[in-house]
């Protein structure tokens, strides 16, 4: 049996269980906007160990407005705009795209967004206005160390959420140790393997992506493939995509 209470309002469902594992779907409704604390609870089982986990809260914002989302690309690669326009065209989002092309160029265009904020922002509440911010490759070129500071406090203390298109590459200084410490992947190395020719392989645009944002100055000898040789969830990252080798690809952890 399964409780559910939302607000001043409790629901009770029968939930089906095979004593391993159940998965059920509860709509719920909420008429007005703001914060909404919902609770679940399951009846306790004969024998169970601990009762400390049958009851969980967690709260819901809910808004009238359109959430906003904001795009940093220094290297926009074909998904990265596949991903932009997937976004721009979903009406139910309001969305910034700054990208930077060349060294000096910077193209800017908005998409149902109302917001006013200098890009790329500098402090912790320009960045707190936007719901989401999509950071791309090469942030270096767009970013320094105080911008990239602003924004984790803002994911840790205001709410902004942040996907990371590339993992952070193990670093102790500058805009990558920011990076990072928000990344639920961290790269910590990358190695040219020892095949001589050249062949497309599934992998290699992760790993090409990997190479630029270390920085490396040229390509290995040959056009090798790229190997990364560990990329590692933090302690607090719950990975939801895998590859066929084992090595995480998609990963989200807590910041506030």
């Amino acid at each position: 049996l399964l409780t559910l209470k939302v607000g001043d309002t409790t629901q009770q469902v029968v939930t089906p269980f095979d004593g391993e594992f159940a998965q059920i779907d509860v709509p719920v409704v909420f008429d007005t906007a703001g914060s909404h604390a919902i609770s679940v609870a399951i009846e306790t089982f004969q024998d169970e160990a601990t009762t400390t986990n049958n009851t969980a809260i967690t709260f819901v914002n809910v808004t009238d407005e359109r959430p906003e989302v904001l795009i940093l690309e220094a290297d926009p690669t074909w998904d990265a705009r596949f991903m932009a326009e997937a976004l721009s065209r979903d009406d139910r989002l309001a969305v910034t795209r700054m990208t930077q092309v060349g060294d000096t160029r910077v193209q800017v265009t908005r998409t149902r967004s109302r917001l006013d904020v200098d890009l790329p922002p500098g402090t912790a509440d320009q960045w707190a206005a936007y719901d989401l911010v999509v950071l791309g490759g090469a942030m270096h070129r767009i970013l320094d160390e105080q911008a990239a500071a602003a924004l984790a406090e803002a994911s840790r203390e205001r709410g902004t959420s942040i996907l990371l298109t590339r993992a952070a590459h193990q670093s102790d200084t500058g805009i990558n140790s920011v990076l990072t410490g928000l990344s639920p992947l961290r790269v910590q190395q990358v190695v040219a393997s020892g095949i001589s020719d050249y062949s497309p392989q599934s992998g290699d645009l992760l790993a090409l992506g990997i190479l630029e944002e270390v920085g490396l100055d040229a390509w290995p000898t040959g056009l090798q493939p790229l190997e990364v040789a560990s990329v590692a969830p933090t302690t607090d990252a719950d990975v939801l995509v895998t590859a066929t080798n084992g090595m995480p690809l998609l990963a989200v952890r807590p910041m506030g």
